[in-house]
């Protein structure tokens, strides 16, 4: 279970929880397909601004300027990010990393 909170103040208040097979995170899991694993893979991989940027995508269909303005960067950084999780996860557009995630 890995956790992430934009709030430093008060982590608890708003967090985002991901969850995923204990095998499939240490690697135990002898059954686990491959692709399975490149979604650990891809998870265990993320930057912390990546997992903001997910995370706000997560929540909604928020616009580049508006997840940029949240986190304090700007859109065209969000977009570089967004390309960098697609690329992670081998995925045509950004819903397909946030079902990945959610599930």
């Amino acid at each position: 279970m890995r956790g992430v909170s934009e709030r430093r103040d008060d982590p608890y208040r708003e967090a985002l929880w991901f969850f995923s097979e204990m095998g499939a995170a240490t690697g135990l899991s002898g059954g686990a397909s491959s692709a399975n694993k490149s979604i650990a893979a891809a998870k265990n991989s993320m930057t912390s601004r990546e997992r903001d940027v997910a995370a706000l995508l997560i929540q909604g269909n928020q616009t580049a300027k508006e997840i940029g303005i949240a986190l304090g960067i700007s859109p065209r950084t969000v977009e570089v990010f967004c390309e960098k999780l697609l690329k992670k996860f081998d995925a045509p557009s950004t819903t397909e990393p946030v079902k990945t995630l959610l599930a």
